[in-house]
């Protein structure tokens, strides 16, 4: 999309900002292009190019009309806008489907203070996932929690994801008392959870 902006102007203004925005469909569809532009008296195009986002895998431009707004200012003080309505067809309604079966796997079922607690997730995908996030937390007190993350590529197929943990070496003194847990573990694209998956072990005070 290319987004010309006409700026009349009766004077030159020096360090003035045009800023382009739009296409409101919530944030996620936000055009949010700015540059600084010095003016000459009289009539001057400034050109911006945009691209259409395609579907992808949190959210598609639904087909319609749009509003687009240009302001003009200087040294934060407005001194013009405009608007202009666009149409968007022929975009796809629906994300890119991406599914992925998770489960949790741990070395055991019972632990006591000072053991160490290995999780192995197990991710199966549909398709290749880039820059996926990984979250997982574990038992937690008042002074010990186990929660990590890190980004990964998940190929299509299995994947396995490590992580470990040490439990307290008082479990009782450290405010965890024994009982059942719950171990999660979830994979979030651009915000949206793909899989999320729990299990629950045994601590002992």
């Amino acid at each position: 999309m290319e987004i010309t902006v006409s700026v009349d102007s009766l004077s030159p203004v020096k360090d003035a900002v045009i800023n382009v925005f739009g296409i409101s469909q919530g944030p996620k569809y936000a055009i949010d292009l700015s540059r600084s532009y010095t003016m000459d008296a009289g009539i001057e195009n400034v050109s911006f190019n945009y691209k259409v986002p395609n579907c992808n895998e949190t959210a598609c431009i639904p087909p319609g009309s749009y509003k687009i707004y240009a302001d003009l200012s200087k040294g934060g003080r407005p001194l013009a806008r405009a608007e202009a309505a666009v149409s968007i067809t022929g975009n796809k309604t629906s994300p890119a489907e991406r599914k992925v079966a998770l489960s949790i796997l741990t070395d055991k079922d019972v632990y006591n203070g000072g053991d160490a607690v290995v999780i192995v997730l197990e991710a199966v995908s549909a398709t290749e996932v880039s820059g996926a996030l990984v979250k997982v937390s574990g038992p937690k007190s008042a002074s010990s929690r186990f929660a990590d993350e890190r980004r990964m590529d998940l190929l299509s197929g299995m994947n396995n994801m490590t992580f470990s943990y040490q439990m307290p070496a008082c479990t009782s003194c450290s405010g965890l008392a024994a009982g059942s847990y719950p171990v999660n573990a979830d994979i979030f694209l651009n915000g949206r959870i793909l899989a999320r998956a729990s299990k629950d072990v045994f601590v002992n005070a």
